[in-house]
């Protein structure tokens, strides 16, 4: 799941942190609990494919 793009950017002091609305965390929960594939935003793979791939995990790292 990538949520980069989601939220709004605040800085705190000298900091910068993101702030998601109810409505991106609602939306990051249900695509996670309901496993969808959104483009863009989520990819889903079997756990076969993450172990052909070491395991990793990496954005970007192409998992098909």
């Amino acid at each position: 799941m990538d949520a980069s793009k989601l939220g709004t950017t605040v800085k705190d002091g000298k900091n910068q942190k993101t702030l998601l609305s109810e409505a991106e965390e609602q939306l990051i929960i249900e695509t996670f609990n309901k496993h969808e594939a959104k483009e863009d935003f989520t990819v889903v793979v079997s756990y076969e494919q993450i172990k052909r791939k070491n395991y990793s995990l990496v954005r970007g790292n192409t998992l098909m």
